[in-house]
């Protein structure tokens, strides 16, 4: 996977999607941007399991030192690819980070990215300008 942080070593927020959505969506079947519309959890103001926050989830893993794995939220993920982010988030060293509310944060991440491979989706940003 290229780097996405450019000859500076920062990354910019602006090169990662605003939204990338699981594809397909975990929660029900039936037509991905129908299902990403009518979503249950939103409706009870809960958080979409299929919608992932690209910018926000690459500044907090860039806040975490792993800038390798905040490069991921770039582009467009395959399933092969957020198995394989998956499973270097799991191996990543989480009891060194000094911030609670990012490693509960990432602890989601990872819990949401395991959802995704369970189900063989990938993640897409086909749907973000039609997405609120």
């Amino acid at each position: 996977m290229a780097s996405r942080t450019g000859g500076s070593g920062r990354y910019d927020a602006v090169q990662y999607p605003w939204l990338l959505t699981a594809d397909p969506p975990v929660c029900r079947s039936g037509p991905a941007l129908g299902v990403l519309r009518r979503c249950e959890r939103l409706r009870r103001g809960d958080r979409c399991i299929c919608r992932f926050a690209a910018a926000d989830i690459a500044d907090d893993l860039e806040k975490a030192g792993w800038p390798d794995l905040a490069d991921y939220f770039a582009t467009p993920l395959e399933p092969e690819d957020v198995e394989e982010l998956a499973r270097k988030l799991r191996a990543s060293d989480q009891s060194k980070l000094a911030d609670a509310d990012l490693a509960e944060s990432l602890a989601l991440l990872l819990r949401d990215l395991s959802r995704l491979v369970e189900a063989g989706a990938g993640l897409t940003d086909r749907f973000s300008d039609e997405l609120d």
